[in-house]
């Protein structure tokens, strides 16, 4: 399989993006955006591709012999949360008393409030979470740095990768390097953190791992 990975936004090559077959062969774009991927059996997989600062994507591609090159947009991940942003923005006060009502009542969450975030003034938004319980930072398949959380029900994998909701918007697969290029601790107005099956209704996903939702201005 070969193909390009560009930036949507200008069609600029980019290279150093990370290509895979879900559960299988990676490999890395070179500085023309250029990729080749071997040893691939034929058939329909999951191609998982990212890129620094990029929102990531998988889709599922036809393996076959001599097939058609693959050329593969990305989009800049700060206007995929700007839109997020956007469409949130009406709703975020009201679910922000949301964030304020389940801190004062305590329950299964850790809560980082505005005033805490003021106190340590972190230089970037991931430092907040660093020093949390529960947070881990590890890597994924790519030795991309990642938010985790210690592995709740399979003891031969040591961690699993938590969900990020920022604003009430799951955010798919952010790396660190994701969250820290387009969050700001400035902008931050809170972060819940939930253990495996400990999120509210509203906040819950089947990922088997835990959950930090984020609030921003």
């Amino acid at each position: 399989m070969i193909g390009t990975v560009v930036s949507a936004e200008g069609g600029r090559p980019l290279s150093g993006a990370r290509i895979g077959i879900r559960n299988g062969p990676t490999t890395q774009a070179d500085e023309r955006g250029a990729f080749t991927l071997s040893g691939i059996p034929t058939g329909t997989r999951m191609l998982d591709v990212r890129a620094v600062s990029y929102a990531p994507v998988a889709l599922p591609v036809d393996v076959v012999e001599g097939g058609a090159p693959l050329r593969i947009e990305l989009a800049l991940l700060k206007s995929v949360l700007d839109t997020v942003k956007v469409r949130a923005n009406l709703s975020v006060n009201r679910d922000y008393e949301g964030f304020l009502r389940r801190q004062k009542h305590g329950g299964a969450g850790r809560f980082i409030t505005t005033d805490d975030i003021a106190r340590r003034n972190p230089i970037q938004a991931v430092d907040l979470l660093r020093s949390m319980p529960g947070i881990l930072i590890a890597r994924d398949d790519n030795q991309l740095e990642i938010l985790a959380q210690r592995s709740p029900q399979n003891v031969f994998v040591p961690f699993c990768r938590v969900a990020v909701i920022v604003n009430g918007n799951p955010i798919r697969e952010p790396t660190v390097n994701d969250i820290n290029g387009y969050l700001r601790p400035n902008q931050m107005l809170g972060v819940e953190i939930y253990d495996a099956g400990a999120a509210p209704a509203e906040f819950s996903r089947r990922n088997g791992c835990g959950v930090v939702v984020i609030w921003t201005r």
